[in-house]
């Protein structure tokens, strides 16, 4: 009873999770397995907690272990994931491309993922009758868009490796006269934030193509990487669209 009173009154009075998805390349722990990460506030809470502790008595999940993960109050709107730890802002937790190709199949999901996988799963079929930019790089619909990516991708590998190297410091201080070229959180973002909404406000850092895997590049907002996972592909919808485009003549 104690672990729930310590608490953050505010956490205290949150009921619910929201399922969400991320690839950020490079940065995702153990090479972007099926697993979880969450808001450490939100570990050892009702809502995060070993998977053999209870609601009223939760204990937080260690990294790398099994973790059990409630989308709201019900006992039954649980699942069990692998916690790689700390993620996005409170209220959400964050689940790999890989953790919902593993579990949208199932008929027994609890309720809170079965909207965003009823989603996802008529996505990924949609993709499947497009062009996959990633295995078809040379066709019309896709080669002058491929080659774009990938001299990006080329020149950003290296300076992603000489901040790597350099560290964030001594590579941003090189580069003080170019600020668009300075990085932050270990490299893989741009410095000054120039991810902007709809009303036209930078609102925050885009990844970079340097932090993702060799063969995958940075969507349209800087959000997640984009590869030829077409479960990635259906999750991030927009951020990786232009990587899947229409057939000619459709």
């Amino acid at each position: 009873m104690h672990a729930v009173l310590a608490l953050p009154l505010a956490l205290l009075l949150q009921t619910s999770l929201t399922p969400t998805a991320y690839d950020d390349g490079r940065a995702c722990p153990a090479e972007c397995d099926a697993h979880v990460v969450v808001h450490p506030r939100h570990n050892g809470s009702p809502l995060l907690r070993e998977p053999a502790s209870t609601a009223g008595a939760p204990k937080p999940c260690l990294i790398g272990s099994p973790c059990l993960v409630c989308f709201s109050d019900n006992a039954n709107d649980c699942i069990e994931v692998r916690y790689r730890g700390a993620g996005p802002p409170p209220g959400r937790a964050d689940f790999t491309p890989a953790f919902y190709a593993e579990v949208c199949g199932d008929s027994l999901l609890p309720r809170g993922l079965r909207s965003t996988c009823r989603t996802a799963s008529r996505a990924v079929a949609e993709l499947g009758k497009r062009r996959n930019c990633f295995r078809e790089p040379g066709v019309s619909e896709c080669y002058d868009h491929m080659a774009a990516a990938q001299g990006r991708k080329a020149v950003d590998d290296s300076l992603y490796q000489e901040c790597r190297s350099k560290g964030e410091p001594a590579f941003n201080r090189e580069h003080r006269t170019t600020p668009k070229l300075q990085r932050a959180l270990g490299c893989a973002y741009e410095r000054f934030g120039t991810g902007r909404n709809r009303a036209g406000r930078v609102t925050w850092r885009r990844l970079l193509d340097g932090a993702c895997r060799d063969g995958s590049f940075a969507g349209r907002d800087g959000l997640d990487c984009c590869s030829d996972d077409v479960w990635a592909a259906a999750l991030f919808g927009r951020e990786c669209a232009r990587f899947f485009p229409a057939r000619k003549g459709e």
